[in-house]
């Protein structure tokens, strides 16, 4: 069974689209954006990426980008910013299955760990709540949500100052697993990498991109993970619960500020058996 790859894109570190709007005849470059859902995950919980293969809905209509959170009750997302943003604009919606009362905040870090709150909202079945604020300096951003259902949030960031160029050259080597070997199920898989010049933590992404055995897929199945790993190139990964079948996992290496230093390393693929 093949599984759309539900990936946490690392694009916003890489490249920005632009978009140009017409004033009076003359084409002027409006600010860069990039989707909230893009920037790497420091931590989360009970968080999905709305896909065609899994949107969120609202109303009735489907909601096929964005970040999805839940089920379960106070499920929370870190989202690292590296102060390079000034504005973030969006929406968040309560999910069709969601149907009672929620919160849902925002709260943003600045450099020196200090926290200020951005955005709060209590929204019922059938509403949604839209939000402009300011994010200038703000590192992490923190979406919480205290519901036993679904939000979805549908953002973008805005970019005043110039985003930085694209990371070139080398990359992460990994030391093992590679060469599709297999790993057992239900247990702890050591992924080690070689060191990266100057990069303090790193950015590891893995997901399924085949499926062995019948199990169905749903909102609750274990098959993609992201993780941010501080002052280490080791990682034990807990496939307790995830999916039997092929995986790929990548990496990326951050700068202090939580800029990346190289492109993503090359897919590796294990096996996890059944």
């Amino acid at each position: 069974m093949q599984i759309r790859r539900l990936v946490i894109s690392m694009c916003v570190l890489f490249t920005l689209t632009g978009t140009t709007i017409c004033y009076g005849g003359a084409d002027r470059a409006t600010p860069k954006t990039t989707h909230l859902e893009s920037l790497p995950f420091f931590s989360s919980s009970g968080v999905v990426i709305n896909s065609q293969a899994q949107p969120g809905h609202y109303l009735g209509r489907r909601i096929t980008r964005g970040l999805q959170m839940g089920p379960t009750q106070y499920a929370t997302v870190s989202i690292a910013l590296g102060g390079r943003y000034d504005t973030l604009t969006g929406t968040v919606y309560v999910d069709d299955g969601q149907k009672g009362a929620g919160s849902f905040t925002m709260t943003g870090y600045n450099s020196r760990g200090k926290s200020s709150s951005l955005f709060s909202a209590t929204l019922v079945h059938g509403k949604q709540e839209t939000f402009t604020i300011s994010i200038t300096n703000i590192t992490p951003l923190a979406l919480s949500m205290g519901a036993n259902g679904w939000f979805d949030v549908v953002a973008d960031l805005t970019a005043g100052t110039p985003a930085p160029k694209p990371p070139s050259g080398p990359q992460v080597i990994v030391r093992y697993p590679t060469g599709g070997a297999g790993v057992a199920a239900n247990s702890k898989v050591l992924v080690a990498w070689q060191p990266f010049p100057h990069a303090l933590n790193y950015v590891l992404q893995l997901w399924l991109v085949r499926q062995d055995g019948g199990t169905v897929v749903n909102n609750k199945s274990l098959v993609t993970m992201t993780t941010l790993i501080y002052h280490s190139t080791t990682y034990s990964w807990d496939n307790h619960g995830f999916l039997p079948g092929v995986y790929q996992y990548d990496l990326i290496p951050l700068d202090a500020n939580g800029n990346a230093l190289a492109p993503r390393s090359n897919p590796q693929q294990i096996t996890l058996a059944s």
